[in-house]
């Protein structure tokens, strides 16, 4: 506080997540909220067809790119923040081959 004093938390910040039922205020966890929405712009990125993962693409490189040579130290903080979702996300998606524009070698088989 102002005077220098240190306060007891009489209650964890954890708690404070909780929904109202629960206990707690129902305030969201900014790093559950963060962890989505980079898995979500990861998801982007590997689907590729929007203008976004397509300018992030021709920078960064495709997937396979990325896992093979690794995120460049030179990256921006918002793109390795997304870049490490990208395991997650590609080994827990499957390809459903409907036009037969799929690459045998790339893809991830089951």
């Amino acid at each position: 506080n102002s005077q220098g004093n240190n306060r007891i938390h009489w209650i964890s910040w954890r708690q404070i997540c909780h929904p109202f039922v629960e206990g707690g205020l129902g305030i969201r966890d900014m790093d559950t909220v963060m962890q989505s929405l980079q898995s979500k712009f990861a998801w982007l990125f590997l689907q590729g067809q929007s203008l976004w993962a397509q300018i992030v693409r021709s920078k960064y490189g495709t997937w396979h790119h990325v896992l093979h040579k690794g995120i460049k130290p030179s990256s921006s903080h918002c793109w390795k923040a997304i870049a490490k979702h990208l395991p997650l996300i590609s080994n827990n998606t499957r390809t459903i081959i409907r036009s037969g524009n799929s690459s045998f070698w790339k893809e991830n088989w089951m």
